[in-house]
């Protein structure tokens, strides 16, 4: 037998490694290509939370989300109630997210940014204002380093550009002005570091110097002796700055050795509030990697996972109950490696692990279930280990179908209507329904409503102990239902309330309140707080934040309604 041969049944079938015979030549070993790096999940952005939905950076750069879809803000292509725990499709090699309300952007590998959700404000950048419920990449943005998102989203490319699109409600950027695509802002600074809020934002350089815009501190009205800052100004230098947050009514810096300056409005024991207008030291705050500004309070990541805040907690929806302003540890939370604060907090743990604590009436918090603890943190759950249709069915059933007009809502029955719902889907346009005795099926605040043209009877059961919820789509009470479903997306339109008297669940439904500038506006307590038209006597009285209320009664579109609230 041929030697070569004998010698080729020898390799094959022997494990131990045997030398050639003498003259035979052995063929190289074939090189193992080593598969590249997966890139590490970011220390920063790799978990957003919006006003009530959250996305999540996972392996290979893929996205996740969940929670409230009525804008597409899940990226699933479609617009729905909630929707569980779910990869966004096309979306891959990500490296950074940012949420506004209802609006999630990515930043990719190649430097492209991509959004998708609620378009309203211009947040998808693309000039349609049409809601896109599919992940759009954003035109005109090229080598994008870093994303900062507050009511507008912010581009900072790697050569120090700037490029912002939106709703900027900033002084600077053009007094409350609509941007439909990304443009970009002149800086007095190279920036390496962006970060925004609703009402403004700062930028800061390699060699400490911060420019900012907007109103610093963030006040949402004229207070008399503090000065604004009406442009993109430079302000004292940090030096060694790594990271910003930007909050409500404070502004902070993180240095590379962990220390944090703030200013801003800084809050007391006694509820006091003092305004540090330069950069100040936090005292007993150190090792801190990562900041998140709410109303009143700041919260903060520490290297070693631990939570630490400072600043008022009230109406916070997570966390302990003390109000103290003192730096203390919260959630009892270690390990925290990501996190991020919207209308509803959540954190990703070292162990790969997120969790979530707040409001769950809605589904935000990704656990599957449906509850109103406040305190209580729920681990999110895999993508696709809960079935639409099974997540929907624990959910509330309160909320109204998302509408734009009257004509998009229809009833269910012909015959024996119980519903008002978006028209699809075996629901009948509103004209073809008898409903009498029943009431009005039209949209209201953006969700489909039955207007009852006689007021519903009230649960049997008492409230008090119990909360009022409003069932929008029957235009009735129901007990038990939940905090969110109470809350009508508009300021006008159905209530729910307990009546202390009776103890019993209330419905009322308010008009709307018509204007013609700010001061025919103000409001009613019955017992909700609501717009209504200014008493005559009240006609030259100035409204005096966190005395008349926190939130100021404004006149937009010729409707009176709420502006946004001051940090009281």
């Amino acid at each position: 037998m041929n030697p070569r041969v004998l010698w080729l049944v020898a390799v094959v079938g022997c494990s131990p490694r045997v030398a050639p015979p003498k003259g035979v030549v052995e063929a190289p070993p074939v090189p193992t290509v080593a598969s590249p790096p997966e890139p590490p999940l970011p220390l920063h952005g790799g978990l957003v939370v919006g006003g009530a939905h959250a996305c999540a950076i996972r392996a290979r750069g893929r996205v996740e989300c969940w929670g409230l879809n009525d804008h597409g803000q899940v990226g699933l292509g479609r617009k729905s109630r909630s929707e569980p725990p779910s990869w966004v499709p096309g979306m891959s090699d990500v490296r950074q997210l940012v949420a506004t309300r209802t609006t999630t952007c990515a930043l990719r590998g190649d430097g492209t940014v991509w959004c998708w959700g609620g378009n309203e404000g211009a947040e998808i950048g693309d000039g349609t204002g049409v809601d896109q419920p599919s992940p759009s990449r954003v035109v005109g943005l090229a080598d994008v380093a870093q994303l900062s998102a507050g009511s507008e989203v912010c581009a900072l490319a790697g050569s120090g550009d700037l490029s912002c699109w939106g709703n900027d409600t900033s002084v600077p950027f053009g007094q409350h002005v609509v941007r439909p695509r990304p443009v970009k802002i002149a800086l007095p600074v190279r920036p390496i570091g962006v970060a925004v809020r609703g009402d403004g934002g700062c930028v800061w350089a390699a060699d400490g110097n911060i420019a900012c815009w907007g109103e610093l501190p963030i006040l949402h009205g004229e207070t008399p002796g503090v000065a604004k800052i009406d442009g993109v100004q430079l302000i004292q230098s940090v030096p060694n700055t790594v990271w910003m947050g930007y909050g409500e009514s404070q502004v902070c810096a993180i240095r590379a050795n962990g220390e944090v300056l703030c200013w801003g409005f800084r809050e007391q024991p006694s509820a006091h509030r003092v305004l540090d207008d330069l950069p100040t030291l936090v005292p007993n705050v150190t090792g801190v990697v990562e900041l998140r500004g709410g109303w009143a309070f700041t919260l903060a990541r520490r290297k070693d996972g631990a939570l630490v805040m400072w600043g008022r907690r009230d109406g916070l929806e997570w966390g302990q109950e003390p109000r103290d302003s003192g730096v203390r540890e919260v959630l009892g939370l270690s390990g925290v490696a990501d996190m991020s604060l919207g209308g509803f907090f959540c954190a990703r743990l070292l162990t790969g692990k997120i969790v979530c604590s707040g409001d769950d009436s809605d589904g935000r918090l990704g656990d599957g279930t449906v509850a109103l603890d406040p305190r209580r943190v729920r681990e999110v759950v895999e993508p696709g280990a809960i079935d639409p249709s099974t997540w929907l069915a624990t959910l509330a059933d309160g909320e109204g179908d998302a509408c734009e007009a009257a004509s998009d809502c229809g009833w269910d029955d012909a015959y024996a209507p119980t519903r008002c719902q978006k028209r699809g889907g075996g629901s009948l346009a509103v004209c073809s329904a008898p409903a009498a005795g029943k009431g009005e099926c039209t949209c209201t605040g953006g969700r489909c409503m039955l207007r009852p043209s006689e007021p519903p009877k009230p649960p049997a059961e008492s409230c008090g102990t119990k909360e009022c919820g409003l069932d929008q789509a029957k235009g009735q009470c129901v007990i038990g239902h939940g905090a969110r479903g109470n809350r009508h997306p508009s300021p006008d339109g159905p209530r729910c309330y307990c009546d202390t008297g009776t103890k019993s669940c209330t419905f009322v439904w308010r008009e709307p309140v018509r204007c013609k500038q700010d001061d025919d506006c103000w409001f009613g307590y019955d017992p909700v707080r609501h717009p209504a038209p200014r008493p005559p006597d009240l006609k030259k009285h100035r409204f005096a934040p966190c005395v008349d209320g926190e939130a100021p009664p404004v006149c937009r579109g010729g409707m009176c309604t709420f502006g946004r609230p001051y940090p009281c």
